[in-house]
């Protein structure tokens, strides 16, 4: 996630069209005419309430996985020791 500040970008973004037509955004027009260089405007539109809550829900699911994860490996060394224990019982029943 990329999260810019608005007092480092605010009047700072530059829109500017090259020789060849291309449009170009920027902080530094290089090689052009300044009166053809137009300042965006940037709004901060981060919501610090929004991201917190999200993250909360991120790091609940996290977790949700991690239990998850250790209970399906706990049942996987179950039914292998269990499979381990019915071949060696099959073992001794033929000899």
């Amino acid at each position: 996630m990329l999260v810019v500040s608005s007092q480092a970008t605010a009047g700072d973004i530059k829109k500017w069209v090259d020789s060849e037509g291309l449009t170009h955004y920027g902080d530094k027009p290089a090689g052009i005419d300044q009166s053809d260089v137009e300042t965006l405007n940037i709004e901060d539109t981060f919501d610090q309430q929004a991201y917190d809550e999200a993250t909360e829900r991120n790091d609940a699911r996290e977790q949700r996985l991690k239990e998850s994860d250790k209970e399906n490996e706990k049942a996987e060394k179950e039914s292998a020791k269990a499979e381990d224990e019915r071949k060696e019982k099959l073992k001794t029943r033929r000899y």
